[in-house]
Parts: structure tokens; sequence; C-alpha cells
């Protein structure tokens, strides 16, 4: 990994923002220790966030499992929650709903749609949100609609801000976040390609200028033999089931960090 690659800026705020979703598979220890890497070696700042947004995939244990990974790589950090406890009693996002729907108002080209996944999934030609409810003047309400923004041209299409119930999306979040946080370097997988789109996107709807500064750098993912991205629905191992000794891991991360591009 060479960092002539990337022009990081020149004071480089970065950020892991692993999700509590299950046990963290090689990919993701991968994004971490690259993040790590490029930020130690260019003298940035690096910020934990744990996106806990999604309660309903978000457990106790999880959390557990993302600062044993840490600190099993010795991969430190200088701002963000220092263990489970302290996560949850300063830094869990599901204490800040209010806040994220107070950004709301500064939201334009903005609908409320109360389409089903399956209807959309049967009106789609492309897989994108058709636009069915976009002349309809629906109000957004708990459990009966989502707020959508306009988007047609972007990947997602009319991409989801706001969740039927009654909770802000991934997208909104991650952006709100980076942008309170100062973030000005992010490093992903080339699986959020159409997810950074739409947060620049997003960022630029709602008047987030210090995100529109930010430089978003994607890298290769890890495949397996047939070409699929290891993750846990393709039941890729998690660091709990690799039982790898520290050195070995470090070195095969150090070894999958030549081997992926950056884009």
């Amino acid at each position: 990994m060479l960092l002539s690659e990337i022009n990081l800026p020149d004071s480089p705020v970065s950020r892991m923002a692993p999700t509590p979703s299950g046990f963290l598979h090689l990919g993701n220890l991968l994004n971490f220790y690259l993040t790590w890497k490029l930020i130690r070696k260019s003298g940035g700042q690096l910020i934990l966030r744990i996106d806990d947004m999604d309660a309903s995939r978000m457990r106790p244990e999880y959390v557990a499992e993302i600062f044993r990974s840490l600190e099993f790589l010795d991969i430190d950090w200088d701002h963000g929650p220092t263990g489970v406890d302290d996560f949850f009693k300063n830094h869990s996002q599901g204490s800040k709903t209010e806040y994220y729907r107070e950004q709301l108002e500064n939201l334009k080209n903005s609908y409320a749609c109360s389409c089903s996944r399956s209807q959309i999934k049967k009106e789609s030609v492309d897989g994108k949100y058709p636009g069915t409810c976009r002349e309809l003047n629906l109000t957004l309400q708990k459990d009966f609609s989502a707020l959508r923004i306009r988007a047609d041209h972007l990947s997602l299409g009319d991409f989801v801000i706001w969740r039927k119930d009654d909770l802000p999306s991934y997208q909104l979040v991650s952006l709100l976040e980076d942008s309170q946080q100062k973030v000005n370097f992010i490093l992903r997988g080339e699986d959020l390609l159409a997810s950074s789109e739409a947060q620049v996107y997003l960022a630029k709807e709602m008047e987030i200028v210090n995100f529109q500064k930010t430089q978003i750098v994607h890298h290769s993912l890890l495949r397996n033999s047939v070409g699929e991205k290891l993750s846990k629905s393709n039941s890729s191992a998690g660091l709990n089931d690799l039982k790898i000794e520290k050195n070995q891991l470090i070195a095969e991360l150090d070894q999958l960090a030549e081997e992926i591009s950056f884009f």
C-alpha cells in the first residue's frame, strides 16, 4: 500500500464507522486496518464511530466484538468511545434522533412515499424507485410513509432519507455525523460507491459545505475463489472464527493491502 496512490488532505481527519450488525469479517477488518495505516502514516486524526441507528440489528455483544477486534489488531484512535460502556453512555446515535429530524428543515426536493419494497420491485424496471409517490403530496407518517429525495439521476435513484419506522436513514446519519466530526477523508469499499454518490448529492442539497470538500476514496473488495464479495451473507469468516495468531493476521492484512487497488 503506497500513500502516493491517495491524495490525502494536509491534515486528514478520517473515521472508522462499523455497524454493529454481527461479527466483523475479514473485509471489515481490512478496511479498518487500511484506514488506520493511512492516517497514522500521514499524521492525521482518526475517529471511531459506531453506527447503531438500526436498532433491530444492534446487540451489545456486537459492539463488544468491534472493540475486541480493534484491540486484537492494536488499532488505536484519537476520538470516539473508549469502550462498550462509554459508547452506550455517550456516543450512541439512538440518542440523537431529534437532532437528525431537525436537519430535515434544510432539505429541499423531498417527498413522502408510502410504497413498500414489494411494490417497488414489482413496478421498477431497473431496480430504482419509479417515482410513484412524487406528485401525491403525502404526509410523512410513522409506519405509513418514508421520506425520499428526488435524485433520479443517481445510481440509487430517489433514495430514502427518513424511514417508515420513524428513524433517519444511514445516508442522512452518516453525512451529518461526518460533517459534525469534521471528517475530510473517508476510505470505503467499492460496494459503497453508490452510497458515497448519494451522500455527496445530499450534502449539496442541504448546503453542508464542509462535507462537499471531503475526499472519498474507494478500494477494491476481497473476493472468494469464485469472485464473490466476502461478507457475512456468504459465510466469510469473522475474527471470532479465524483462529489465527495476531502476527499472522496482521501479515495477511498487510499482504491484502498490497493487492487491492484504490480509486
